[in-house]
C-alpha cells in the first residue's frame, strides 16, 4: 500500500500533437509514484487523441470536450475529475525533471503550506536558454503583496493542497484568458495560505510562436483591472488597504504593454500607455523610450527581450 499523498497531474491540452507525447511520458517518469494524470483533451483536431490513448498505465485517465472551450474552463473540468489531495499543473507542451513531486512533496509537512513551486528553465529549440529566478527574486511564506505587484510563478512548476480551493465554487475564474492562474494563485495567499519554493529547476516552460500568453499579451492590463475590480468588490477596504501595491502592479502591467506596442511601431500609444506611470523610474525609462527614433528604441526593446524570445 502507497501512503504517499496521492497528486492529480492535470494536462490540459488542445492540437498539441508535436509536443505531448514528451510531456506525458516525463510525467509518467516520477521518482514519486502516487500520482493520476487527469489529461483533458479540448477538442483536438489533429492527432492528439491517438497519442494519449496508447499510454495504458492505470493512472493515466483520459478526458475529451465534445466542444473547444476556453483554457479556464477546461482547466475547472479537469480538476474536478481529480481524486488527489494534491494538484499540479504540466501543460502539454512543458516538460518535468523526473524528481520534481519527490523534492517538492515533503515541503508539505508543514500543514500551513498550501503551494510549493520551483525554479524553471525556459525552453527555446530544444535549449535551456535560462532559468526564470536567475537574477531575480523571489518568495515564500505569506507572499500577497508580492503577488500582487509582482507575479512570479510558472504554472509548469506549481504543486498545491487541494484543501486551498475547498471552498470556491469555481477554481478557475474562466472570463480571464491570460491571467487566470495569476488570480486563483493570489486567492489562495490572500485566503492565507503560506507558500514554498524548491531553489532549483524541476520543470521546463517551452517558449515558442504559439504560446497564449505572448498571443494574447494585450489582454494582460484589461484582465487585472477586472481582477482588481473583482477583489475590491469581495474584500471590503481593498483598494485602500493595497493602494501601494495596487499602483506598482498597475506600473509594471502598463510598462510591459508599453514594451510590446514600441516593438510594433506604436510608440504613441505606447506612451499613452505608460505616461500615467513615470514617477516609477522603469516605466520613466520606458517613456523616455517612446520619444527616441523607432529603431533605437525597438532595438532596446529586443536586447531587453533576447534571452527570453
Amino acid at each position: 500500500m502507497n501512503n504517499e499523498p496521492l497528486v492529480s497531474i492535470l494536462i490540459n491540452c488542445y492540437n498539441g500533437e508535436k509536443y505531448v507525447a514528451e510531456a506525458i511520458e516525463s510525467a509518467i517518469a516520477q521518482t514519486y509514484t502516487n500520482w493520476e494524470i487527469i489529461f483533458w483533451d479540448n477538442a483536438s483536431t489533429d492527432r492528439t487523441p491517438e497519442i494519449a490513448k496508447s499510454y495504458t498505465d492505470s493512472r493515466f485517465k483520459y478526458f475529451r470536450g465534445e466542444v473547444n472551450i476556453p483554457l479556464y474552463s477546461a482547466r475547472n473540468l479537469a480538476i474536478d475529475k481529480a481524486s488527489g489531495d494534491f494538484f499540479a499543473f504540466l501543460d502539454s507542451d512543458d516538460l518535468w525533471s523526473a524528481n520534481k513531486l519527490e523534492i517538492q512533496m515533503p515541503l508539505f509537512d508543514n500543514p500551513k503550506t498550501g503551494l510549493v513551486y520551483s525554479d524553471v528553465y525556459f525552453l527555446k529549440n530544444g535549449e535551456n536558454i535560462r532559468q526564470l529566478y536567475k537574477g531575480r527574486p523571489y518568495y515564500i511564506g505569506s507572499n500577497f503583496k508580492e503577488l500582487l505587484t509582482d507575479y512570479f510563478l510558472s504554472l509548469c512548476s506549481v504543486v498545491v493542497r487541494m484543501e486551498c480551493i475547498k471552498k470556491y465554487t469555481k477554481v478557475f475564474d474562466d472570463r480571464f484568458q491570460i491571467i487566470g492562474d495569476a488570480d486563483l494563485f493570489r486567492r489562495i495567499s490572500f485566503d492565507g495560505w503560506e507558500f514554498d519554493m524548491i531553489d532549483k529547476p524541476l520543470a521546463k516552460w517551452r517558449i515558442h510562436g504559439d504560446n497564449l500568453t505572448f498571443r494574447e499579451s494585450g489582454k494582460i492590463i484589461s484582465e487585472n483591472e477586472l481582477f482588481l475590480k473583482k477583489f475590491n468588490e469581495i474584500h471590503q477596504g481593498f483598494s485602500t488597504n493595497y493602494k501601494k501595491e495596487i499602483f506598482k502592479l498597475r506600473s509594471n502591467v502598463a510598462r510591459e504593454e508599453a514594451k510590446s506596442l514600441i516593438g510594433i511601431s506604436k510608440k504613441i500609444a505606447a506612451r499613452k500607455v505608460v505616461k500615467p506611470f513615470i514617477v516609477d523610474f522603469k516605466s520613466c525609462i520606458v517613456f523616455v523610450l517612446t520619444f527616441a527614433p523607432l529603431g533605437l528604441s525597438q532595438n532596446i526593446i529586443k536586447y531587453y527581450y533576447k534571452k527570453l524570445l
